[in-house]
């Protein structure tokens, strides 16, 4: 026993001796690789590095492997991008680029590091200084060109129309980027920065310019972007440090997390975006619509909620937040506070004998043709069902039940509906109070959920008296306390609506004007925005053909229909 003892402390420390010599040889190989790369870094660095000037180029005929060649350039102020490529088709060059110093192996601003010599660096808005550069042959290579250039340019002062627009390099059709800067340009906003495939420290810079739009597409997450070099997320940017105008994140998700109105400087307006899955394929749709808001006049977060409006997959998720006064205002899908109530402060202009009526200049220069917006769509007749399920608001307990969770709620619902199923939009949705006493304090015991009709064709289906729709009242766990449904059947015919001229919103308002007038029991009306609607009036025992109309939107979220063909306030 006890040799066997013995034994087995012999055999240990063979052990242990063995593995000292294999730590420490992989010790001392750590050592010499170390030293091999100082030596690397600054062996070389004792050769002065060669000044480069604006559009220079440099070829290497050969080199040795771990050969570094050295330069640098003097950027001057006031420029909008330094480019430095390498370019070869043989061995493998890695390129390093730095501000105000040597790059080294391990310290370097960019070092694209592909398995080839073909390698580019790009800076938007360098600083001003030496920028150095490094060539390095990670594997010997020969006839390799380098080229440095840079472009002149300064940040647009705040107050002209400037934009941004940023993408990454992946799976996705970025095509929408490049609409979006049409449809800037074409409003007469200059162009900032391109950028296909934009890093988190550059996107966090662009945030931080005095630039009035910064669009942004690819793929994201709940307060999450993807960027090539891994993702922004709002906790990296710093309160107030946003100071872009507005901020369009065409992304997943992104707007999910509410901490981003944190990041709000004093300059910025709004931020848009969607808090739950968005589609590729129809984000040049959305562009192109949010283009032709804004050239009619909408603001920001009102041309987004329209541009968004038409499609089932996304009418439920867009989400703007909003500068209004000194606060930051959510205007979005799933809190059913649409941009309409926020349009405070335009320039209006009474169209009425008693100047009762009030609409917004920007409506009077209205350029959209709507001509061939409308199709043929009828409307079966059908019955307003209502089922009540419980009463009494006192008896009903306080629930934990968020927005979300009741819009939610109100959609699974729906879905397993028997009725006829057409595309329905958020309309709105809002807690129910409730106290047990004149003591106690009120208490969110439900939530009420209202849902719209969409035409076929996106086109939301409304009039004066009478709207389809499908509404929920919510309580506790989701259980449905009543319903109320007007839901009826549509059929959307192939030809086109009648080739009649439509008005403009302008005309369409002004001859409805005295009708309207004298509708308004008290105070004034002021009409904000105008969006296309299918218009119908009361429920009807029979079979109506919608008809092409403007809903004129009053800056406290309610509409007036009007017959965009003859001016008429329906009945």
């Amino acid at each position: 026993m006890q040799r066997l003892v013995i034994g087995n402390r012999v055999k240990f420390c063979a052990i242990l001796l063995v593995m000292t010599f294999l730590f420490a040889g992989v010790a001392d190989a750590r050592q010499k690789d170390y030293q091999q790369n100082v030596f690397d870094d600054f062996a070389v660095a004792e050769k002065e590095s060669e000044q480069l000037e604006n559009q220079d180029t440099r070829t290497f005929s050969a080199s040795s492997s771990g050969q570094w060649f050295r330069y640098y350039i003097s950027v001057p102020e006031e420029t909008a991008k330094l480019t430095v490529k390498i370019d070869g088709d043989n061995g493998d060059a890695d390129l390093y680029t730095m501000f105000g110093a040597e790059p080294t192996r391990r310290d370097y601003d960019c070092r694209p590091y592909e398995a080839d010599s073909t390698e580019e660096c790009e800076v938007y808005y360098p600083e001003e200084g030496n920028w150095y550069i490094g060539v390095r042959a990670y594997r010997i290579f020969s006839d390799v060109t380098l080229k440095v250039e840079y472009e002149a340019g300064i940040t647009p002062p705040p107050g002209d129309l400037s934009y941004t627009v940023t993408a990454v390099k992946d799976n996705l059709d970025n095509t929408d980027l490049y609409d979006m800067a049409d449809e800037l340009e074409s409003l007469g906003y200059s162009l900032d920065i391109l950028d296909i495939d934009v890093s988190t420290s550059d996107l966090t810079n662009y945030l931080q310019r005095s630039t009035t739009t910064v669009y942004h597409t690819g793929h994201g997450n709940v307060g999450y972007v993807a960027t090539s070099s891994g993702g922004l997320e709002t906790s990296d940017m710093a309160p107030g440090k946003v100071n872009v105008v507005n901020t369009i994140w065409a992304t997943c998700l992104t707007m999910d997390d509410r901490s981003w109105r944190k990041a709000f400087s004093d300059s910025a307006e709004t931020m848009s975006g969607y808090t739950n899955y968005s589609w590729d394929i129809l984000d040049e749709d959305v562009v192109k619509n949010f283009g032709d808001e804004l050239a009619d006049g909408k603001s920001y977060p009102m041309a987004w909620y329209l541009a968004n409006l038409p499609y089932n997959n996304l009418n439920d998720r867009w989400f703007v937040f909003a500068r209004q006064g000194n606060d930051i205002v959510e205007y979005s899908a799933e809190s059913g506070n649409t941009p309409a109530s926020a349009r405070a402060g335009v320039d209006l202009i009474a169209v009425d004998r008693a100047g009762k009526l009030k609409v917004a200049k920007e409506i009077f220069a209205h350029r959209r043709d709507y001509n061939n917006s409308f199709g043929r769509v009828r409307m079966l007749p059908a019955k307003k069902t209502r089922k009540l399920a419980r009463a009494g608001l006192t008896m009903l307990k306080r629930t934990g039940m968020t927005r979300s969770d009741a819009v939610a709620r109100g959609k699974l619902h729906f879905s397993g509906s028997n009725e006829h199923t057409s595309a329905m939009m958020l309309s709105k949705s809002f807690p129910i109070k409730s106290r047990k006493n004149d003591n106690a304090s009120y208490e969110t015991v439900g939530w009420v959920v209202r849902h719209t009709m969409l035409a076929p064709d996106g086109l939301k289906i409304t009039g004066n008296r009478v709207e389809p729709h499908r509404t929920l009242t919510l309580t506790e766990n989701g259980e449905v306390m009543a319903s109320l449904t007007y839901w009826p059947r549509i059929i959307m015919e192939k030809e086109a609506e009648s080739c009649q001229q439509l008005l403009t919103p302008a005309a369409a308002i002004q001859i409805a004007a005295e009708a309207i007038s004298m509708q308004i029991k008290c105070g004034s009306v002021d009409i904000v925005a105008v969006e296309p609607v299918y218009g119908i009036s009361a429920p009807a025992s029979k079979e109506q053909l919608l008809v092409a109309s403007y809903a004129f939107v009053g800056n406290e979220n309610f509409s007036i229909v009007v017959n965009a063909k003859t001016g008429e306030l329906l009945r």
